[in-house]
């Protein structure tokens, strides 16, 4: 494979960002995205190149060019700290701090497909019933995986689809037809092999929630670093996987930098609020804020101690130069 990075000093057409702020990935930070695709005035493009000269395409060879596209990103993100990175193959565009906070992870399956949730009927009380769809597993696993309305949350039932996808990719074959899966003790996932339709010529992965647990699992928007363990089972044997992380944990990224950014506006004004606004368009990050601050406190420290040192103070009476008295009889 070749990988090509260009650096071009002109902003994306507004056209190469449509539907990419529809991604979960992105809606707590819709705002923040949204001001950064109008003012961002220059752009970083990783483009990975197959150079196999047969042409063939296989599932194996795409799961790979993606590793590497992500490898090569991170590398990119860490040099030029972006602002908004556009994942193109799945049409999602996160904050820079959220792409750093996947760097450690080879195969980020969230950011590799996304969720794109359906709803056309409604449970008895009224509530509403969301179904999770994920059309990049084509590519894949040979199906897109199509996760049936139901009582779940949104979130659980991404997580769900995404144990699937990352288990099928992993082991080489889906989880039979027929067959159930779940955390342990959690909830229960039905599998069904569906034949081609219309509108998925390549047929899809149906999975279906038969048991749901009430107790409160944590929110995938929420799960940072931390993968939740499960287990796939079946009615003949037991399979082991995990929900991937979805998204960096912002908020607490978020909140040390403003922390820090809210410290040195109370003692150098003119540093806290750069520190703000910096926060505020090229995303919050702690270490960078606490680098800047110490810089800005150590610069101020070696300012003040050399001002100190070369005042030079108006003349005081010195006792140690004495002069010789003398005595001056007045006439009368």
């Amino acid at each position: 494979m070749q990988i090509v990075i260009s650096l071009r000093p002109q902003p994306l057409a507004a056209d190469s960002f449509l539907h990419a702020l529809e991604s979960p990935l992105s809606t707590p930070f819709k705002g923040m995205l949204g001001d950064m695709l109008l003012r961002h005035k220059a752009h970083v493009m990783v483009s990975v190149i197959p150079t196999d000269s047969t042409g063939e395409a296989s599932k194996t060879k795409e799961i790979l060019a993606l590793r590497v596209a992500h490898a090569a990103s991170t590398l990119v993100a860490e040099w030029h700290q972006p602002g908004a990175v556009h994942w193109r193959q799945s049409n999602q565009l996160i904050t820079g701090a959220q792409y750093q906070g996947l760097a450690d992870d080879a195969t980020p399956w969230a950011l590799f497909a996304q969720a794109r949730g359906f709803s056309a009927t409604h449970a008895p009380e009224g509530k509403r019933r969301v179904g999770v769809r994920l059309d990049e597993a084509t590519a894949l696993i040979g199906r897109p995986i199509v996760f049936r309305e139901s009582d779940l949350p949104f979130d659980r039932s991404y997580a769900c689809a995404l144990s699937f996808l990352r288990h099928a990719v992993e082991t080489g074959s889906p989880i039979p037809d027929s067959h159930t899966f779940g955390p342990e003790g959690g909830d229960v996932i039905l599998v069904s092999h569906k034949e081609p339709t219309e509108e998925l010529p390549d047929g899809f992965f149906e999975l279906i929630a038969i048991e749901i647990k009430p107790e409160k699992e944590p929110e995938l928007l929420e799960m940072a670093t931390n993968t939740l363990e499960t287990n796939m089972t079946d009615r003949s044997r037991t399979e082991s996987d995990g929900y991937d992380p979805v998204i960096v944990d912002h908020r607490k990224e978020r909140t040390r930098s403003l922390v820090i950014s809210y410290v040195m506006l109370a003692t150098i004004p003119p540093v806290g609020l750069f520190l703000l606004i910096s926060n505020l368009f090229f995303g919050a990050n702690a270490a960078r804020t606490g680098l800047i601050a110490s810089t800005s406190v150590a610069a101020a420290l070696l300012v003040g101690v050399f001002t100190f040192l070369n005042i030079e103070g108006q003349a005081v009476a010195s006792l140690d130069k004495t002069l010789p008295i003398t005595t001056l009889t007045l006439p009368d």
